[in-house]
């Protein structure tokens, strides 16, 4: 069984769309992601080796949210974004790739830089940035999805943490 057929356990409600970003109240999380283009967005929370995705089906002016009422400074996350491929108008959404947050204020662990960050082709001629890797894409929207941290290596290192306390937003 793969995460996404595992529902999730992890409580939530609709959060709010601003601020942008990971942002701690005193009493848990907001998660506020904007993509004008998305269909559909997974928050990937990672405790241990273990990956727990959760649908965010809360969409206000193109910002994505949802708040975790149990998580705190230091969650472990990253996003999945579901949307159309299609480069020659920039999109490339691949809900295989596991992505940062745009907004993260730090990332915990290291980035190596590699071919395999991309889903297509790098370097590989003027329209090289056309071809989708096959590996990648012909599993894309139905791929098995690991739920091993090291199985998910390097992916699993690309998420963002939540590493200090916030100040609760002004009322």
């Amino acid at each position: 069984m793969t995460t996404r057929e595992r529902p999730s356990s992890v409580r939530n409600r609709p959060g709010r769309p601003y601020p942008l970003g990971a942002i701690w109240d005193g009493s848990g999380v907001n998660f506020a992601l904007f993509s004008e283009n998305a269909t559909g967005v997974e928050l990937c929370l990672f405790e241990e080796d273990r990956e727990t995705r959760i649908p965010v089906v809360e969409n206000t002016d193109h910002v994505w949210h949802v708040y975790l009422p149990d998580a705190r400074p230091g969650t472990r996350y990253g996003y999945r974004v579901h949307g159309p491929w299609n480069p020659g108008e920039g999109h490339r959404f691949n809900p295989a790739k596991l992505l940062l947050d745009p907004y993260a204020r730090a990332i915990d662990g290291t980035i190596t830089w590699g071919d395999s960050l991309f889903a297509y082709e790098v370097g590989g001629g003027d329209d090289a940035d056309l071809k989708p890797h096959l590996n990648e894409f012909e599993r894309f929207g139905e791929a098995e999805v690991t739920t091993s941290a090291s199985e998910a290596a390097p992916q699993s290192r690309y998420f963002s943490r939540l590493c200090e306390a916030a100040p609760p937003p002004r009322r």
